[in-house]
């Protein structure tokens, strides 16, 4: 009851409160701002909890942590901090699954915040309670989310080992595992063996979850559109990666989901780039140069800078394809992105082929090599080391 006063009164307050600001902005020439309101509705709602929850209510642990995880939604990274310490203060004497759903969201948080020891601390923790009392699928979420913090520190290796582990629960459990979770662990091993070059290895784990989900739709499904996209790309099976791209490029659209969006846009200008289709191309990478540019996303640029130079090997304008992949590389460097420096050095190579550089061209593969073995890439190192030997 106590829960559905709160909604119906802020819901009375925020219309009220909206109208008015808006109509005292519009008077001032003052324009109205969401970010005002939520801010509003943020102080409002943490005021009216403590008003009808005791700090030791089990109703005010639950909401503060649904607040915490659309704090994370929307990237309020500091509020989340904030309401986590409150929690970790504040509530002492929890039960073991109110101890684990603090633990995945303090991970969680972590993770987009850049606390790597603090997220594995986290996530190890919760893993162990989850063992403890033995919930499969607690297991497997902590096991992903430990996947997806090790290949974010390019470990990739031990990375793919947390998502196979997870994998073999999945497949050994008599338990219902819902569908999104499988569908998470598998995509995410399809992305590792990406990273680590087995294009063919990923191609069929992306194929394989199809199979398995036939009905699969929404952003699952896009994700998985993209990575088979870039799969096929880099296995030179181009008509097959524009034929899943530009779905992918429509239905991100349409949600829309700016961050699938932008990734499935690069990897069809890419496409269209090394088929030659240089004004689909340039088109496409505009967009989603633009796109990222507009949501500060500073290291996919790197990428989107790489493969400008791609673009201006192929048309001659080799001064700026150098340029290109010098800005490439400066960004991920800053940023520490072993796979896009391990490709950059990589298209670097290639450049200073055909300008007829042999000892530029064994250097930069060279420096590709490094990187690759820096994040335990196996496949992409056979590859490079394979050009390499060429070289001799």
């Amino acid at each position: 009851m106590a829960g559905q006063e709160i909604v119906q009164g802020f819901q009375n307050i925020k219309n009220r409160r909206d109208r008015y600001l808006r109509e005292e902005w519009t008077a001032a020439k003052i324009e109205s701002s969401s970010d005002v309101f939520r801010q509003i509705d943020y102080d409002y709602l943490l005021t009216s909890l403590r008003n009808y929850y005791s700090d030791s209510d089990e109703e005010l642990f639950r909401s503060y942590l649904s607040i915490i995880r659309t704090c994370l939604q929307f990237g309020e990274l500091q509020k989340a901090h904030d309401l986590l310490q409150v929690v970790e203060n504040n509530f002492t004497d929890v039960t073991a699954d109110q101890r684990t759903q603090f633990l995945m969201l303090k991970g969680k948080w972590a993770l987009y915040a850049g606390e790597t020891d603090q997220a594995q601390s986290a996530y190890n923790k919760a893993l162990d309670l989850f063992t403890e009392r033995n919930e499969t699928q607690g297991i497997i979420k902590a096991l992903n989310n430990l996947g997806i913090l090790s290949y974010q520190l390019w470990e990739t290796k031990q990375g793919s080992q947390c998502f196979e582990r997870a994998d073999q629960i999945i497949r050994q459990t008599e338990r219902e595992i819902d569908a999104a979770t499988i569908i998470f662990v598998r995509m995410n091993l399809g992305i590792i063996d990406g990273m680590q070059g087995g294009f063919a290895r990923a191609l069929d784990r992306f194929e394989q979850i199809e199979e398995e989900f036939p009905t699969l739709e929404g952003i699952s499904r896009l994700k998985i559109l993209v990575n088979k996209g870039a799969a096929f790309k880099h296995l030179g099976k181009l008509n097959q990666a524009r034929e899943v791209l530009s779905p992918a490029v429509e239905g991100a659209r349409s949600l829309p989901d700016y961050n699938v969006y932008g990734d499935a846009l690069l990897e069809l200008a890419e496409v269209e780039i090394l088929d030659d289709n240089f004004i689909q191309g340039m088109e496409n990478l505009s967009v989603a140069f633009k796109l990222f540019s507009k949501i500060h996303d500073q290291i996919t640029l790197a990428d989107a800078y790489r493969i400008f130079g791609i673009l201006y090997i192929k048309q001659g304008y080799y001064e700026l394809a150098e340029s290109q992949f010098d800005i490439s590389i400066n960004i991920a460097k800053e940023h520490g992105n072993l796979l896009y420096l391990t490709e950059c050095y990589y298209e670097y190579s290639v450049l200073a082929e055909k300008l007829g550089r042999v000892v530029a061209q064994r250097q930069h593969l060279q420096t590709s090599l490094a990187y690759a073995r820096a994040m335990d890439a196996e496949d992409r190192t056979v590859h490079i080391k394979t050009m390499l030997d060429s070289l001799s």
